[in-house]
């Protein structure tokens, strides 16, 4: 058997019948009246009628004037003090943005304070840099330079040793020659020793008369 359709014109009908009756038109009573029909659909129309039903009573209903005078009187005063509500929520609004923008102000002035000054000791520490660059640069040519020279210590300590060696011997000798250089020398003064005695005795010789010879 076909389900029935929760049309909106038979929603409309089983709300009116069951509010006849004296039951509230509520989803699950409309449902059982017709017998079926969506959830959904059977709701969306019942609120198009709940919403005519109102409609209807409001306009069914005579307002006297002095109630309209009054709403209209109060309506003037709720919507002045709803100007003001808004003017002051407005004015805290701009207060807040004016001491948020003041904020935001001298947190950005103070973040380019920041930044000016870590730029200047950045530019301190590249200047410091460049001169420890530099130092270690010097440092490592003088540690090359005192490493060439140490490679060069142990030919200078052999050519030293035998120049010692040479320096000793030549020292030897020139003693050896000091020494030899004394008995020559003593030996020819002892010579002339003699030719001076030999020449003073060939002159005592000269001197005397042949007789005597």
């Amino acid at each position: 058997m076909a389900r029935p359709l929760a049309t909106k014109e038979i929603v409309f009908e089983a709300a009116d019948a069951l509010l006849a009756d004296g039951t509230e038109p509520s989803i699950l009573t409309v449902q059982a009246k017709i017998g079926g029909g969506s959830y959904t659909t059977i709701k969306r129309h019942l609120d198009d009628w709940t919403a005519k039903n109102v409609i209807a009573a409001q306009a069914a209903v005579e307002t006297p004037g002095f109630v309209l005078e009054k709403s209209a009187e109060l309506g003037r005063t709720l919507w002045a003090m709803a100007i003001r509500e808004a003017n002051k929520e407005t004015q805290a609004a701009k207060d807040a943005a004016e001491d948020k923008v003041a904020s935001i102000g001298k947190e950005l002035a103070f973040a380019q304070s920041e930044i000016r000054r870590m730029e200047e000791v950045e530019e301190d520490q590249n200047r410091v840099l460049e001169r420890t660059t530099e130092q270690l640069s010097r440092a490592v040519a003088d540690m090359t330079d005192a490493l060439a020279k140490a490679a060069k210590v142990p030919d200078l300590e052999a050519r030293l040793a035998i120049a010692q060696g040479d320096a000793t011997a030549a020292h030897q000798e020139a003693k050896d020659r000091a020494i030899e250089s004394g008995r020559l020398s003593g030996e020819a003064e002892a010579l002339r020793n003699q030719v001076r005695e030999l020449t003073a005795a060939l002159v005592s010789l000269k001197a005397k008369p042949s007789s005597e010879v």
